[in-house]
């Protein structure tokens, strides 16, 4: 999955949630939960957080996440790491 923006990123962020909660993953939903309120922040607070909370939901393995959606969120830190290089001038 490719984020384009950061609305983009913020549905993402809220549907991932959602899923997370249907399935009993409270702790996990309410990490995105928290990152997807830093929208109306800085855009860098908000890719930070985003990219932050998606890493640890990853690292924990959440049985509530088929391996598309791990495949997903690999591929939307990817995205955020390639909007930070953007903003530092690096690419």
């Amino acid at each position: 999955m490719k984020i384009n923006n950061n609305k983009d990123l913020k549905l993402f962020l809220d549907k991932l949630s959602h899923q997370l909660a249907d399935g009993g993953e409270n702790e996990s939903a309410s990490l995105l939960s928290d990152a997807s309120q830093n929208y109306i922040g800085s855009s860098s607070e908000f890719l930070g957080e985003a990219r932050i909370a998606l890493s640890k939901i990853l690292s924990k393995n959440s049985s509530g996440l088929t391996e598309n959606d791990k495949n997903d969120l690999r591929g939307v830190i990817q995205s955020i790491d390639i909007a930070f290089r953007k903003s530092n001038g690096l690419i």
